[in-house]
């Protein structure tokens, strides 16, 4: 009976863990497929709709990694990505 129990618990685990890196290579994909978006529209579209969809992408991507690992360093990641996002949107501009 323990052996079931265990068996149970393992399945569980295993499938578990397999969802989590599915839902970790989806987001991924659409953080990659969002950024080649903007990329391509970034020479035609004007400054603030680009301000715009860039802080909007952040938003999200940051909002993806805290629910994904939820730990102390998504304040860092998000500072980063802060810091990323003004680089980009200057570099756009000019």
């Amino acid at each position: 009976m323990l052996f079931e129990i265990l068996e149970v618990f393992r399945q569980a685990i295993v499938a578990i863990i397999e969802s989590a890196f599915r839902t970790t290579s989806i987001a991924c994909k659409a953080v990659i497929d969002a950024g080649l978006i903007i990329k391509n529209g970034a020479r035609t579209t004007n400054p603030l709709e680009l301000f715009f969809v860039i802080f909007l992408f952040f938003t999200l991507f940051y909002a993806i990694d805290k629910f994904i690992w939820t730990s102390a360093k998504t304040v860092f990641v998000f500072v980063a990505l802060l810091a990323l996002f003004v680089l980009i949107f200057f570099a756009s501009v000019l």
